[in-house]
């Protein structure tokens, strides 16, 4: 984690600092995202690679993950067997939702992927913050001296 001190000079600084915010929880402009497409990197691997699935007492194979193994495959009582995606996800689009987590395609785009700032600097600021109080404004000056409250996007 780092910090920064940023002098913004001039009216509207939240207009000013707004090119370089996360997108991390949806209200970026959009005129600042580009859409980041995972898709064809997903399929490669949906078609090619491989994980680690839990061989169940019953004959199933599950996810070494899944809370019914939780403990289980760490200490060997449960054996694993290597599995290629393509065998323990049926289609494409469970490998996506399931294994990479994503709830659907974009619906802009048609594809798996995300939006994101390519500019991003920081995921929330203080006006003021750590320095409130510390730069003084000249006296009949206009100017807002900030706040220690956070804006978190």
């Amino acid at each position: 984690m780092s910090h920064f001190a940023v002098l913004v000079v001039g009216p509207n600084p939240e207009e000013q600092l707004a090119p370089y915010q996360e997108n991390n929880i949806g209200d970026c402009p959009e005129e600042y995202l580009k859409f980041e497409d995972k898709e064809t990197e997903m399929l490669e691997e949906y078609n090619t690679g491989s994980t680690e699935m839990a061989i169940m007492p019953d004959g199933r194979v599950i996810s070494k993950y899944d809370d019914e193994c939780y403990g289980k495959v760490k200490t060997g009582e449960i054996p694993t067997k290597t599995v290629p995606f393509k065998e323990a996800y049926p289609t494409f689009e469970q490998f996506a939702e399931d294994y990479h987590g994503y709830e659907k395609r974009n619906e802009k785009t048609g594809r798996y992927g995300y939006f994101e700032n390519p500019n991003k600097k920081w995921d929330w600021y203080v006006l003021g913050g750590r320095y409130t109080g510390h730069l003084h404004l000249k006296k009949n000056v206009p100017g807002t001296k900030g706040s220690s409250k956070g804006r978190y996007w």
